[in-house]
């Protein structure tokens, strides 16, 4: 029994330090690859870890979705993300909360002329038809260089 676990060790460092697991093959690369980064955060006693769901759009951010929260989500950016870029983000994120059509139809020509959608933080405030307040926070992540669009929406005063 030593000796297959002093094999399987052996086998397993060749396997992490050369990439390939016999000489002469050919070395082991990912055919995709993706960064995230995990900051530490420090949560209130009684909040509760809730469930997510992440979905790559499109431009290659990252949606990642409260599945318990529905108000609520934040889309993750590499810096090289245009203006426009998070203004079709911005209309993609209204369109998976079920936003108002004809806003969303107004959205998609005036958004992107939107001098307020600048790099590299924003906040804007929408509110639709329905009197739904949608709320966008862009952050700036310098240390993993990244950005955070943050989103979430408020129910009409009166409901």
């Amino acid at each position: 029994m030593k000796n297959k676990k002093f094999i399987f060790a052996l086998l397993l460092t060749i396997v992490t330090s050369n990439g390939c697991a016999q000489e002469g093959s050919e070395p082991i690369t990912p055919t995709a690859t993706a960064e995230l980064a995990i900051t530490e955060t420090k949560a209130p006693v009684n909040q509760s870890i809730h469930s997510v769901s992440t979905e790559l759009m499109e431009n290659d951010a990252l949606l990642v979705r409260d599945l318990e929260n529905t108000h609520a989500s934040s889309l993750f950016f590499t810096k090289s993300v245009s203006g426009d870029e998070i203004a079709e983000s911005i209309i993609s994120i209204l369109s998976k909360h079920n936003a108002n059509k004809d806003f969303l139809t107004i959205l998609t020509r005036r958004l992107p002329l939107n001098p307020r959608i600048q790099k590299p933080e924003f906040s804007l405030t929408l509110t639709d038809t329905a009197g739904i307040e949608h709320k966008f926070e862009l952050k700036s992540n310098t240390q993993f260089n990244f950005y955070t669009l943050n989103y979430w929406n408020s129910t009409p005063k009166g409901q």
